[in-house]
């Protein structure tokens, strides 16, 4: 009876020419992200990590790392604020909506009228209480 030959390991260079325009596109997007975290070199440094250093010592096919990770906060906050997910697809929808009307509107220039210092404070104007289970009680079991 012979025993079962080895797996062969996985060549990660026979979907290069797949995997390689797919990367330069997480990075056009994860670019702005990363920088919009931190400040210039803090930004870059931390989209360095999460992009190249996590997946390496993850060994996970797929991960969420990097500045993207931050943003699952922000989407589980939506989905409790919206009452449910398909609620809060239809705000994602109509926020896209909106948002292309108002590009091809050429609306954009009504920032100039807004002060720097507005919009610099308007994080977390939305509440005044710094404990972060106060912004989604339902999450935590709180009715």
């Amino acid at each position: 009876m012979s025993s079962p030959s080895p797996k062969p390991a996985p060549n990660p260079w026979k979907n290069l020419r797949y995997d390689a325009p797919a990367g330069v596109v997480v990075f056009l997007v994860a670019l702005p992200l990363c920088l919009g975290i931190a400040p210039l070199f803090s930004g870059i440094l931390a989209g360095i990590i999460g992009g190249l250093v996590i997946p390496l010592i993850s060994k996970s096919p797929l991960s969420v790392s990097g500045p993207a990770a931050g943003l699952i906060a922000i989407v589980i906050t939506g989905i409790d604020r919206a009452g449910s997910f398909d609620a809060f697809l239809v705000a994602v929808m109509l926020g896209g909506v909106l948002q292309l009307i108002w590009g091809l509107l050429k609306a954009g220039t009504i920032a100039y009228f807004f002060p720097s210092s507005v919009i610099k404070g308007m994080p977390g104007c939305d509440r005044s209480d710094p404990d972060p289970q106060a912004a989604s009680p339902r999450l935590w079991g709180r009715p």
